[in-house]
């Protein structure tokens, strides 16, 4: 997985974890971007979609724009082009961040578990503050890479 994330970023940084289950009735995001468009810097934010449950357009799956990643331009859920990433339990969607997306909402009920394992370049500061949650007791246990995706340490 961290293969695909550096295809579409050079050195990653494990910038967050959360999760989202919209239940039945719920779940519309307005499409956004994690991240402006594309800039010179190149992509600096990507995210991964870890599936628990099958996902499709009747239990609130992710939409997207494809397209839209190098663009300023916003664009409403009726876009022509919008399209639903349906994917079954157990899989992961590797997603350039800079791209038009957001949760559908769950008109069947059924369950939609998606946790979300966020990036960015090394160098960027993180949506989550790893000093904070890994100690450096923790950290020490650690190979070197994975210490290379949480960031450096404080000194």
């Amino acid at each position: 997985m961290i293969g695909l994330v550096r295809s579409l970023m050079p050195d990653p940084r494990l910038s967050s974890l959360n999760a989202l289950e919209p239940v039945a009735g719920s779940g519309h995001q307005t499409l956004h971007r994690d991240e402006g468009p594309i800039g010179a810097d190149g992509v600096v934010t990507v995210n991964s979609l870890w599936v628990f449950d099958d996902m499709d357009a009747g239990n609130g799956a992710t939409r997207y724009l494809p397209g839209t990643q190098g663009s300023a331009v916003l664009a409403g859920d009726d876009d022509p082009g919008v399209r639903y990433a349906a994917a079954r339990a157990g899989s992961v969607i590797i997603m350039n961040a800079h791209l038009l997306h957001g949760a559908s909402t769950n008109h069947d009920g059924r369950r939609r578990r998606v946790v979300h394992v966020y990036f960015t370049r090394q160098g960027r500061t993180t949506q989550t503050p790893w000093d904070t949650y890994v100690p450096a007791d923790v950290r020490s246990q650690l190979t070197a890479s994975q210490r290379h995706l949480l960031g450096p340490s404080p000194h």
